[in-house]
Parts: structure tokens; C-alpha cells; sequence
């Protein structure tokens, strides 16, 4: 039974770690998101302050930015 129950423990505490893992995965894709959310403001700030061209010279591989 102390074997049993031993078992149950070492599970639980695998289970806890992974939704901690997952949580920080979670929170590490929000933030890319919100990082990649004010990059795009910022290159609309400089697109309607007129340096469009700097800016589309330089493309970074990887961020999705939506066109508007």
C-alpha cells in the first residue's frame, strides 16, 4: 500500500510540473504576441510619419505583422 501511494505522489507532482511548464509556455507566447503587437504599432507610427522605406528594406524573418 506505501507503494501505492508513493506512486500516486511522484505522478501527482509529474502532473504539476507539466502544467507549470505548459503555464510558462503559455506566458512566454503572450508575450511574443504583445512584443510583435507594439512592433507593429511602432512601424505604422514610422510608415505615417514617412519613413516607409527604412522599413521595408529590413524584413524580419519569423514576425508576422498584419498589413493593413
Amino acid at each position: 500500500m506505501a507503494d501505492f501511494s508513493l506512486k500516486h505522489y511522484e505522478l501527482r507532482t509529474t502532473d504539476e510540473y507539466r502544467a507549470a511548464s505548459r503555464a510558462t509556455c503559455i506566458d512566454r507566447i503572450l508575450a511574443h504576441r504583445q512584443m510583435a503587437r507594439r512592433y507593429a504599432e511602432k512601424a505604422r507610427k514610422v510608415r505615417e510619419a514617412g519613413g516607409a522605406a527604412r522599413f521595408r528594406a529590413r524584413a524580419i524573418s519569423g514576425l508576422r505583422i498584419a498589413k493593413r
